[in-house]
């Protein structure tokens, strides 16, 4: 994250990575958001931060593209999954290599849900956990009912 960074620009460099074609007309918007606290942490590292420790890791910003096609968006998830570990030298940001993540951009209450599922997953040795269309998702095995967790009381199903 940078002033004045082109965010289309590492999009390209992104599609360009995982062999996706991409048109300007497939982008209605793309922004960064800032990051989402959890559960305090994040406000003591911005403190520790205004105070000189340099010894705090800060997440960067996530960027939110919104695509005008649903399907425009799927295609290149499906594009990005297939090619796993794609750093920031990939798509030529200088500095240290970080791994990039596409992900689905869920709501604060979401983000809780999807944490909170993560830890029930490891819990009762659940095989899979996923989000497809900000929907989250959890299945024991892969001949199991698949799981939708939408709301607080469904993570009484993994059990």
């Amino acid at each position: 994250m940078k002033k004045g960074e082109n965010l289309v620009s590492i999009l390209y460099d992104l599609c360009a990575v995982v062999g996706h074609k991409l048109c300007d007309t497939d982008i209605d918007t793309i922004h960064r958001v800032r990051p989402y606290p959890s559960q305090g942490v994040a406000g003591s590292q911005q403190q520790q931060q205004r105070e000189g420790n340099s010894d705090v890791s800060v997440r960067t910003s996530s960027v939110v593209v919104r695509f005008t096609q649903r399907r425009r968006k799927e295609l290149l998830m499906a594009a990005v999954r297939a090619r796993r570990g794609i750093t920031t030298n990939d798509i030529n940001i200088p500095g240290p290599p970080t791994t990039l993540y596409v992900t689905d951009h869920l709501t604060p209450t979401n983000k809780l849900l999807l944490k909170r599922a993560r830890q029930l997953k490891t819990e009762y040795n659940y095989a899979y956990l996923w989000v497809k269309d900000c929907k989250i998702m959890i299945r024991k095995s892969a001949s199991s009912n698949i799981i939708q967790i939408s709301k607080e009381s469904d993570l009484c199903k993994i059990k």
